[in-house]
């Protein structure tokens, strides 16, 4: 249950921190993995290290692994399964973190709940089902606004991200903030490694029609997408900066507090980031 005696924007500031955290120790993760795999490759190929014996799935008798397995586990661990986790986990945080504001800031004011989106302002009839319905099935009030924040929350995720941020779909008080200091951050980058950790999650890393639609991308369907280090990197910068501002524009539109800490410190780092990303373009 939402703790009154802490305000939220106090909330938010703590949460952003945890969240960074989360994604330096992502980043922090994939390093070492990168760094000692080689190193243990090396060690299984000279025989210093003992051959792997385990349990298969539906056997209880132990399979020795061959060494060339092991070294092509070790190949495809840090070529694939290492860098693909590693993106979707980043985003998953970041999704939660968004989740988080959400969650403080209908909790704080209810009545945002009662906002729509521009040109879906009748109600389904399904929809007014499952709210009669939340509210015959729950105990009191503090019950059925959990739920219909739930309810709101998950509705706002199914749908597109970028509307999220330049139409700001949850209320949240984003003005034209995303729409004028950060849109191409949003339209193009954050589109393309959402859409990335979709087809990595649902189509086994090959682009498909929905990939290309949504990223204008020119690859060929069913290419195989890859991440490499430097790719991973822009993406968590992209994740920690997009939610540094959301964070801080919440902070300051809806508890009209000053952005300070953490969340101010990420995003003049992510401003800087992206000022320097477009004088080395100009350059080129």
């Amino acid at each position: 249950m939402y703790d009154e005696k802490v305000a939220g924007y106090k909330k938010i500031a703590t949460r952003f921190k945890n969240f960074n955290k989360e994604l330096r120790d992502i980043w922090e993760n994939y390093n070492i993995m990168i760094f000692y795999i080689p190193k243990l490759h090396n060690l299984v190929k000279r025989k210093n290290l003992p051959p792997l014996s385990f349990a298969p799935l539906f056997s209880e008798i132990q399979k020795t692994i061959k060494i060339d397995d092991t070294l092509g586990a070790f190949s495809s661990l840090r070529l694939k399964s290492s860098p693909r986790s590693s993106l979707v986990e980043s985003v998953i945080t970041f999704e939660d973190f968004l989740s988080y504001i959400i969650y403080t800031v209908y909790s704080d004011y209810p009545g945002k709940l009662l906002s729509v989106d521009e040109g879906n302002q009748i109600e389904s009839s399904d929809r007014k089902s499952k709210l009669l319905n939340t509210i015959i099935h729950s105990e009191n009030k503090e019950e059925i606004i959990d739920k219909l924040i739930e309810e709101k929350s998950r509705s706002i995720f199914y749908g597109n991200i970028v509307d999220f941020f330049i139409k700001d779909r949850a209320k949240l008080e984003f003005r034209d903030h995303f729409k004028v200091e950060l849109s191409d951050p949003i339209k193009k980058n954050l589109a393309e490694i959402l859409a990335r950790r979709n087809i990595i999650v649902h189509n086994n890393g090959r682009i498909d029609r929905k990939y290309i639609r949504e990223t204008n991308s020119s690859e060929p369907l069913g290419k195989k997408i890859k991440i490499d280090e430097q790719y991973l990197k822009y993406s968590i910068i992209t994740l920690q900066g997009i939610a540094a501002h959301a964070g801080g524009q919440v902070i300051k539109s809806i508890y009209k507090k000053p952005i300070l800490g953490k969340i101010k410190y990420i995003m003049n780092s992510y401003e800087n980031h992206l000022k320097a990303n477009k004088a080395n373009a100009a350059d080129a």
